[in-house]
């Protein structure tokens, strides 16, 4: 069997809660994983901060930046919003960010 990697992400534009910034506030938040592939999730999340941050425009609050900002178990309650925007505009009030980039990684076999 051969192994498909599937990635789902969603990019959420919420209310702007940063007044007078020059640049809106991204966070990017590690994508929810099955376990075999939660390094690589993580990998993919630090990647996608590091292009927002090259992209100009935002200041970037990546997976590293989360994990001094926030406790383990509130990373993990955005992680497990996967997509859900209900929840992770829910989630992320603590952040002050303008917009998230959350998302799934998962694998099936073909």
């Amino acid at each position: 069997m051969r192994a498909i990697v599937k990635i789902a992400v969603m990019s959420l534009v919420l209310a702007p809660l940063v007044a007078g910034a020059d640049n809106k506030r991204l966070a990017v938040i590690p994508l929810a994983s099955p376990a075999m592939l939660v390094f690589s999730g993580r990998s993919l999340s630090e990647a996608m901060a590091l292009e927002a941050r090259r992209g100009g425009g935002f200041d970037v609050i990546g997976p590293k930046e989360l994990d001094k900002q926030l406790g383990r178990e509130d990373i993990a309650r955005l992680v497990d919003c996967g997509v859900d925007a209900a929840c992770l505009v829910t989630q992320s009030t603590l952040l002050k960010v303008d917009r998230i980039v959350a998302g799934v990684l998962g694998r099936t076999d073909a």
